[in-house]
């Protein structure tokens, strides 16, 4: 559902950022503003009577909840609010594309149920070439300029950033409060106005290659990635080298650091 990263680590909205014009970003960067502001006064008017995270079987759409204190305990409890969609999951990403983001923000699971899947990149996200999901769904990835994370669920609830109640990060809420979702939209809307197709340079990852980059990002070896998803450690090997010749690396360890701009 969003960045492989989380919910966590915007950047600051008042920088245009390469490749961007103003009349571009600003319209964009003033709905972010109203959507911060407007979720802050909400989050704050909760945050202290909800300083745990709602368990996964109790996560509803129709109440404003705590998913995590943090991204990782956010990114857990993901799954369970996308089963709660009946139409759409739609997400803005202002970091570098990472399998595991677009494979969250777009499950297959949920392609299957017919929700309508779209992911915006920022547009400095991708001037690396940032690795994208599978060439079939490219078409539901596009790119504008995105300076804060958020995920629009069913138009009815926002998944946003909160305040840092812990060392590990900011921490995540789901919002179905009307004005959060109504500046929610107003956002997506200007966002889709300026949002293009992937650029060509976009690195196109097959079902098999995303498996390997998500396994190489974490520091596996060929022979645990080829254990992991069932291949030759030839194969691995091969896809691995791949992905170094893509990306214009000497290691491994490069090879994940350029694929994920860290």
């Amino acid at each position: 559902m969003a960045d492989g990263r989380g919910i966590t680590g915007s950047r600051d909205g008042t920088q245009a950022g390469p490749g961007r014009m103003p009349h571009e970003w600003a319209a964009i960067a003033e709905a972010t503003a109203r959507l911060r502001q407007r979720a802050s006064r909400v989050i704050g008017a909760s945050v202290h009577g909800a300083m745990h995270a709602i368990p996964p079987d109790e996560i509803s759409l129709e109440e404003l909840q705590l998913l995590g204190r943090n991204g990782d305990e956010a990114r857990e409890r993901f799954p369970f609010v996308e089963r709660h969609a009946t139409r759409s999951v739609w997400a803005l990403s202002p970091d570098p594309a990472d399998p595991r983001g677009l494979q969250a923000a777009a499950t297959e699971q949920s392609r299957a149920r017919g929700l309508d899947m779209m992911i915006v990149l920022d547009v400095a996200a991708v001037q690396g070439g940032p690795v994208a999901g599978s060439s079939e769904h490219l078409d539901r990835v596009l790119v504008a300029p995105v300076f804060l994370h958020m995920i629009l669920v069913d138009q009815r609830a926002v998944i946003l950033e909160g305040p840092r109640l812990d060392t590990q990060g900011t921490s995540c809420w789901l919002l179905p409060e009307p004005g959060v979702v109504r500046a929610a939209m107003a956002l997506w809307e200007s966002t889709l106005r300026h949002a293009v197709p992937l650029p060509e340079h976009v690195i196109q990852l097959s079902e098999r290659q995303r498996a390997i980059a998500n396994l190489l990002l974490d520091g596996h070896t060929d022979a645990a990635i080829a254990r992991q998803i069932g291949v030759s450690v030839r194969t691995v090997a091969s896809e691995v080298r791949l992905l170094m010749d893509a990306t214009g690396s000497s290691t491994r360890y490069q090879t994940a650091m350029r694929l994920f701009d860290r």
